[in-house]
């Protein structure tokens, strides 16, 4: 388990392009081990189910092995579904599968047909638009994540201009209070000894100027 869950690590490496490679050349390989030792049945119904156990069982073994091997469950799904897909255009690409479960009964099993050709082609195709999907998705993303960055830094300032707006009131509102009671104070202490029309001369003047 060790093993895997390094080989897991090393999937999920965050540049896409070494990413994609690393897959793809892994699959290749372990495609390469199992052309080694298929064989194309002469009964046309092994034909078929033979290509079918390649093109359809591995890649769901590929999904739930990966599936499982996630640790993050968001996005799981959806990359073990990509893995998937990018075996059966490996599995396309070689045509020896596809050629095999639409082999004629007239050739022989081990003639290579135009089914092969058909498969390859198909099997291209696939991955030209499995890239331009990609590249579709990944502009689309980073469109997205500056607009949600502008809506974020702008929503951060705003709440940063109001954080500070609430303090400078507390602030002043606390220098407000500390001033009036020092006017009070020296109202009581020192303007006694003062005539009396000064006193509240005084006393009115210091109360309006800390309001």
């Amino acid at each position: 388990m060790d093993i895997l869950k390094k080989i897991d690590a090393i999937l999920k490496f965050k540049l896409p392009i070494v990413h994609i490679t690393l897959i793809t050349f892994v699959l290749v390989m372990f495609e390469e081990l199992v052309e080694l030792k298929f064989k194309c049945p002469e009964d046309k119904a092994s034909q078929v189910i033979s290509s079918l156990l390649i093109s359809i069982l591995v890649p769901v073994l590929i999904f739930t092995i990966r599936r499982s091997l996630s640790l993050k469950k968001r996005y799981s799904c959806f990359t073990s579904f990509v893995i998937s897909f990018m075996w059966i255009i490996v599995v396309l690409v070689d045509g020896r599968y596809f050629d095999c479960m639409f082999h004629p009964y007239d050739t022989k099993a081990t003639e290579s047909t135009w089914y092969s050709e058909l498969s390859k082609m198909i099997g291209m195709g696939l991955f030209i638009l499995a890239l331009i999907v990609y590249w579709m998705c990944k502009e689309c993303s980073n469109n997205c994540c500056n607009e949600c960055c502008k809506e974020v830094c702008n929503q951060k300032d705003e709440l940063q201009d109001d954080f500070l707006i609430e303090v400078k009131e507390k602030i002043w509102k606390k220098a407000k209070e500390q001033n009036r009671e020092s006017a009070k104070i020296f109202v009581k202490e020192f303007l006694p000894t003062m005539g009396k029309n000064y006193l509240h001369r005084e006393r009115d003047s210091f109360f309006c100027f800390y309001c």
